[in-house]
């Protein structure tokens, strides 16, 4: 609250913009209610009577046409994050802003290349979950390249990650193992870096692992009798094997990029103090993750604007979730009470995750209901005003 206060007293039109996009924002919900709404002479509302039941994820895999969206996506992102340096430098009331952007220009082409990946990375998942127009996927993911400055590199990897368990979940029952167990690797493997970047992504474990716990219950239940069991062992001697080799590639790789120990990869793997160590410091960063520092550390106040829409945005998909039994919104809410504990306990501001996805299938929502216009309306409210608090403060 202090810390507030004292941005209040120095920046005083951060308020009234916050006040002004949550006075927008809170008009999609009703205009969520209106777009669903049963057409007029059609028989939309007789299904509606039926109760609708939990079916298994369905991957929408992206067109041809998506190249081109992705590469507007990407230079849409890349150039919005470049204006939100050029504000954020306040390179707009400096007379030698063509030096200051000179020597900065090598740090800022990373950070603008990781904003991209970010949006790409966004954009593919949001395709795949819900497929459709690309509008909505676009937005977010231009929307999420602008603003996203809470741990870049880690959500990204963890939109990527989550995009290919997605894709793992939603094998047919009796699909080929050997095929579609790259995609539940990748996830891991993009799930480790995301780890090693931020030991607060840890939070999420538990949701690969009852993500992974649901999926095998599923696929021996609609699976065939006589292929089942064998598949299964498979599948979890596999699962082992790899979860082994990841963390052991993941201890190997903190060992060598935190200076901990001596020496070449193949001398640390020779070595029995390399693995002597291994189970004491997981158990020593597992500890750490409850962290009791300050919320707004790794928080800056800009990010309400982005907070805000996905916040109003958990009461479509709350209804998505117990009305429409839709299970892409059960898998989107499911990651929001893991993400408020690494922010709550842990002090990493992980939950742009789940509210950028569930905001992703609000405007997805307009979009099916041939209301594009509200998705474009939102976006613009969010940006306009996240540019004018980059400006005005």
């Amino acid at each position: 609250m202090r810390t507030v206060s004292d941005f209040l007293s120095v920046s005083p039109f951060w308020l009234p913009l916050v006040i002004l996009c949550a006075v927008l924002l809170s008009l999609s919900v009703p205009a969520y209610y209106y777009a669903i709404r049963p057409r007029r002479g059609t028989t939309e509302w007789i299904q509606r009577l039926d109760p609708p039941r939990f079916a298994p994820v369905q991957v929408q895999f992206p067109g041809w046409t998506d190249i081109l969206w992705a590469l507007l996506t990407a230079v849409c992102a890349a150039a919005l994050r470049f204006v939100y340096y050029f504000f954020s430098l306040r390179l707009h009331l400096k007379s030698n802003a063509m030096q200051i952007l000179s020597s900065c220009m090598p740090q800022l082409e990373r950070q603008v290349l990781l904003s991209v990946f970010l949006a790409l990375a966004l954009y593919l998942l949001l395709r795949t979950m819900f497929g459709g127009k690309p509008l909505p996927a676009l937005h977010c993911a231009i929307l999420a390249g602008f603003t996203q400055n809470a741990a870049p590199a880690s959500t990204a990897l963890l939109f990527a990650s989550l995009l290919c368990l997605y894709v793992w979940m939603s094998a047919p029952y009796d699909a080929p193992l050997f095929f579609h167990a790259f995609w539940l690797l990748a996830a891991g493997m993009l799930y480790a870096p995301a780890l090693l970047l931020c030991r607060q992504t840890a939070w999420l474990a538990p949701c690969y692992f009852a993500a992974y716990l649901v999926t095998q219950v599923l696929r021996w239940r609609g699976g065939n009798r006589e292929q089942r069991g064998r598949k299964l062992a498979a599948s979890l001697l596999l699962t082992l094997l790899a979860f082994l080799f990841t963390t052991l590639l993941l201890w190997l790789l903190y060992c060598l990029l935190s200076h901990r120990m001596k020496g070449s990869p193949v001398e640390l793997l020779r070595s029995f103090r390399f693995y002597r160590e291994m189970l004491p410091t997981f158990g020593k960063k597992l500890a750490s993750l409850f962290h009791s520092g300050s919320l707004l550390r790794n928080v800056r106040l800009e990010d309400s604007f982005v907070f805000l829409a996905g916040l109003i945005s958990l009461i479509p998909l709350l209804h998505g979730t117990l009305k429409q039994r839709d299970t892409r919104c059960l898998l989107i809410l499911c990651l929001l009470p893991f993400c408020l504990c690494a922010w709550l306990l842990g002090g990493a501001y992980l939950l742009p995750i789940p509210l950028l996805l569930s905001l992703g299938r609000l405007w997805q929502s307009y979009t099916e209901r041939g209301h594009s216009e509200y998705t474009v309306v939102f976006f613009c409210a969010v940006c306009l005003c996240f540019l004018a608090k980059l400006i005005l403060i």
